[in-house]
C-alpha cells in the first residue's frame, strides 16, 4: 500500500475512531488530511477536517482546530455551492471563544471576526441570538460589564431558530451569566430544571456543574457545593477540554478542608494543565492550585505534594510549592490583562485566595470520586 493513497486514508480513519478524543487521535486525522491534500482531494481533505474540528475541540487542541476551521471557510469561500458555509456557522462561534485563550489574539481581531460570523449569519438566515450570547460570553470573560450587558439584553430580545444553541446550552451559560454577575440566588434558582434531572444532556451539564460552585459557596449551600463535585467532577474528570474546570473543583475541596482529595486532584491535572495549549485553562486551573496550597499551608504545613519539576523542585515545602502557583499564575495573567485592559486575571487569582474565608469543614459525599494518579486521563498520551 502507497503511503499516499485513499486506501492509506482509510486504514488512519479505522485505527483512529476507535479512539478518545486524544493527542493521537489528532495525529491519525493530521495524516490523513496531509495525503488527502498531496492527492488533491478536496472533497475528502474538507471532510476530514470538518470532523478533525471537532475531535482537535475535544482533545484541547485548539490551535489545531483553528487552523482546520480556517481551511475549511476557505474553501467554502471559494466553492460556496460544494461548501456551503451555513454548515459551518456554528463551529465559526465555538472557534471563536476559543481565541480568548490565547493572550495575543487582540481585541481588533475579535471585533473583525465577529463582524464576519454576523455577516455570514445574516446571509444564512439566522437570528442574531446565538451571535449575541457568544458576545456576551466573551465581554464578561474580558471582564468587560457594559458590553456583556448590551450584548445580554440584544440577546433576550431575540428569537430562537435553527442555528439557536439548544435549550439547556443557553441555560448552562445564562447560570454561568449570573454567577459572573455575582446573581447568586438566580444562579441557583434557574438550574433548578438541571438539579431535578429533567435536562440531562451531560455533553452539556459537565460545564454547568462548575458554574455552580462560586454561587454555592457565596450563598453557604453546602448541600449543593457536595452534589457539583459529587455529580459534576466524574464528567471532566478524564476531559482534556475540560481540565481548566478542575481549577474550582481544587477550590471546592480547598474551601470544605477535603484536603486529601484536593491533593490528588492537584497532581492529576496539573501536569495536564501544563501541557495545555490554552493558556486561559492554564490560568484558572492554577488559580485553583494557588488556593489549595494556601489552604494547606494555614492548615496542614507539613503535607508535601508532588508537582512537576517546572512548578517545584521533588520534596518542596508546601509554602515554597503555593509560592510557585503563584508566581506562575501572575505570570500567566500579565498577558490577559494587557489584552483586556484591565487587571481581571490578577483579580481572578485574588478571588479565589479570598474565598478560601467562605469555607468551612465539610467531609464529601462517600460515593464521590476522586480520581487519582491512578486514573487514566483520555486525551493525554504521557501522563
Amino acid at each position: 500500500m502507497s503511503e499516499t493513497s485513499v486506501e492509506r486514508i482509510e486504514e488512519l480513519l479505522k485505527g483512529a475512531r476507535g479512539m478518545p478524543a486524544s493527542v493521537a487521535k489528532v495525529a491519525h486525522f493530521e495524516e490523513a488530511v496531509r495525503i488527502a491534500d498531496v492527492l488533491q482531494e478536496v472533497q475528502i481533505a474538507y471532510d476530514l477536517r470538518h470532523e478533525l474540528l471537532w475531535i482537535a475541540h475535544e482533545a484541547g487542541q485548539l490551535d489545531t482546530m483553528t487552523t482546520a476551521f480556517t481551511w475549511c471557510l476557505g474553501q467554502s469561500d471559494h466553492e460556496p455551492q460544494r461548501f456551503p458555509e451555513v454548515h459551518l456557522i456554528h463551529m465559526y462561534r465555538v472557534v471563536i471563544f476559543a481565541m480568548l485563550s490565547f493572550p495575543q489574539v487582540t481585541r481588533g481581531q475579535f471585533d473583525a471576526m465577529f463582524d464576519d460570523l454576523r455577516n455570514r449569519s445574516e446571509r444564512a438566515g439566522a437570528t442574531l441570538r446565538s451571535f449575541y450570547m457568544l458576545r456576551r460570553n466573551i465581554a464578561f470573560e474580558m471582564d468587560d460589564g457594559e458590553e456583556a450587558r448590551r450584548m445580554h439584553e440584544a440577546f433576550s430580545r431575540s428569537k430562537r431558530d435553527w442555528s439557536s444553541d439548544s435549550a439547556l446550552s443557553e441555560l448552562s451559560n445564562l447560570i454561568e451569566w449570573y454567577g459572573w454577575e455575582k446573581r447568586d440566588a438566580e444562579a441557583i434558582a434557574i438550574a433548578a430544571p438541571i438539579l431535578a434531572g429533567r435536562m440531562r444532556d451531560t455533553g452539556v451539564t459537565m460545564y454547568t456543574w462548575p458554574n455552580l460552585i462560586m454561587p454555592a459557596l457565596r450563598t453557604g449551600d453546602y448541600d449543593l457545593l457536595m452534589r457539583c463535585y459529587a455529580e459534576g467532577y466524574p464528567l471532566i474528570a478524564r476531559k482534556p477540554r475540560s481540565v481548566r474546570d478542575t481549577g474550582r473543583y481544587m477550590l471546592l475541596l480547598a474551601t470544605t478542608h477535603n484536603f486529601a482529595a484536593g491533593i490528588k486532584l492537584l497532581e492529576s491535572h496539573v501536569p495536564h494543565a501544563l501541557a495545555q495549549r490554552s493558556l486561559a485553562d492554564r490560568h484558572e486551573v492554577f488559580c485553583g492550585a494557588y488556593a489549595l496550597c494556601e489552604s494547606l499551608v494555614r492548615h496542614t504545613p507539613d503535607v508535601v505534594v508532588r508537582v512537576p519539576d517546572v512548578v517545584a523542585p521533588k520534596g518542596s515545602r508546601i509554602e515554597v510549592v503555593r509560592d510557585r502557583f503563584r508566581e506562575l499564575t501572575s505570570q500567566l495573567s500579565d498577558p490577559f490583562d494587557a489584552r483586556n485592559g484591565n487587571d481581571y486575571f490578577h483579580r481572578r487569582m485574588a478571588e479565589f485566595i479570598a474565598t478560601l474565608d467562605l469555607g468551612r469543614p465539610h467531609p464529601l459525599p462517600r460515593s464521590s470520586f476522586t480520581g487519582g494518579k491512578s486514573q487514566k486521563y483520555i486525551g493525554t498520551d504521557k501522563y
